[in-house]
């Protein structure tokens, strides 16, 4: 992984979670803007969807 070589390490959260909900919100202005779709792109296929 990127931090590797700083010696970093994941351990598992110690503590039960709730899933989150995430939304995305843009300015309309920037709808056709292809840094801005692009950036929303990612983020939905990371995230994935729901619906």
């Amino acid at each position: 992984i990127a931090n590797a070589q700083f010696g970093n390490r994941i351990f598992p959260f110690p503590l039960p979670t709730q899933p989150l909900d995430v939304h995305l919100y843009w300015h309309a202005n920037v709808d056709y803007d292809p840094a801005n779709q692009w950036l929303r792109g990612q983020c939905i296929a990371l995230l994935g969807t729901t619906g």
